[in-house]
């Protein structure tokens, strides 16, 4: 029987709980594909709630109706990250979908995609959407009408000691 997710904004209390999730999302999930020293050095920066995403309006958790429990999250911004927020050029992009592992596969990641779809369409942005999709979740994103557009490295962590990351940017054109 499937369940009904609760999907409500984040809050910066809910950090304990987003970096749980984050940390047994990302240290499971990544492991088939990406080699240990990859993600020895890049968990930490991954696994680490962003207060810009916890006090963002438009990134979400998902808390199990039952335990209260943070099984998921994610959301959109306006821009992908470290881009300037120009406010006459919207390119809604994906950012930190993660999913507690224990509930992989029950529509947590789809139930964030729904809740990102409708603010998106709020917004009247009939545009494209981007990803940085890590390889483990390209099938994730195209199951969402997404589009492999190119692999690519993001920097983690960028200043003292930064990390290239392995990733795949994809989109999702309208229409």
């Amino acid at each position: 029987m499937p369940t009904d997710w609760l999907v409500r904004p984040a809050q910066t209390t809910d950090k304990e709980g987003v970096e749980r999730c984050l940390s047994a999302s990302y240290s499971e999930l990544l492991q088939n594909d990406y080699p240990p020293e990859v993600l020895e050095r890049t968990l930490p920066l991954m696994t680490t709630a962003r207060s810009e995403l916890l006090e963002c309006p438009t990134w979400y958790v998902v808390v199990h109706p039952d335990t209260n429990e943070i099984v998921g999250c994610g959301g959109w911004t306006r821009h992908a990250p470290n881009e300037p927020n120009n406010n006459d050029q919207l390119c809604p992009h994906l950012r930190h979908f993660a999913t507690d592992p224990r509930y992989a596969r029950q529509g947590i990641g789809r139930a964030l995609w729904q809740r990102c779809w409708e603010g998106i369409c709020e917004m009247g942005a009939q545009t494209r959407i981007e990803a940085f999709s890590t390889l483990t979740a390209v099938p994730f994103y195209e199951s969402l009408g997404f589009g492999k557009v190119k692999k690519m490295e993001v920097c983690l962590g960028c200043g003292s000691d930064p990390v290239d990351f392995p990733s795949v940017l994809m989109e999702r054109r309208p229409g």
